[in-house]
């Protein structure tokens, strides 16, 4: 497997500007350039800001921001936020919980262990995200710890494609 440089995302540039290829190519690169980089820093541990990585990466800023964006997206990094505070930038683990995600994880389990979410329901994505101060697009990484103790799943239900709660198996059989 060939190692991704900032020289192939400047030649995306080289592409017909008309085409969405360019523009979608060019975040792809940028976005394996800065996980691989981010690779020499350990889980849990201080990522340096934009600027830093831009410069150390010899690419422009705003593609790294980007890239970053789509990383904290996705889980895999906090960016810009520490309790409410901007600046603070790090790994996260495979298994690690996002900070912005905790409070709509604990709602969701608390909401299906009182009854208010029963098996075979839809959760409400939409209203829980915006009680939590969550993006919508956010919601899929919220959720991955109840998904991954199978209380929650994404399936075509009865009331369409969405977030359903799992019925609870008993223990006992």
């Amino acid at each position: 497997m060939s190692e991704t440089t900032s020289a192939q995302v400047e030649d995306q540039d080289e592409l017909p500007p008309e085409t969405e290829t360019r523009h979608v190519r060019r975040r792809a690169l940028v976005l394996a350039l800065l996980r691989d980089h981010l690779g020499k820093y350990p889980v849990g541990g201080k990522v340096p800001p934009v600027a830093t990585l831009a410069a150390e990466l010899e690419l422009p800023a705003r593609d790294v921001a980007a890239a970053m964006a789509t990383l904290d997206e996705l889980g895999e990094v906090v960016y810009g936020w520490a309790g409410g505070k901007g600046g603070a930038h790090r790994r996260l683990g495979p298994r690690e919980e996002h900070p912005r995600d905790v409070l709509f994880d604990r709602a969701v389990r608390a909401g299906i262990r009182d009854g208010k979410y029963e098996a075979g329901t839809p959760l409400p994505t939409s209203i829980l995200a915006h009680q939590h101060g969550l993006a919508v697009q956010m919601v899929p990484r919220a959720l991955r710890g109840v998904i991954r103790d199978g209380l929650v799943s994404f399936w075509d239900g009865p009331h369409g494609p969405g977030y359903y709660v799992r019925p609870v198996r008993d223990a006992s059989s």
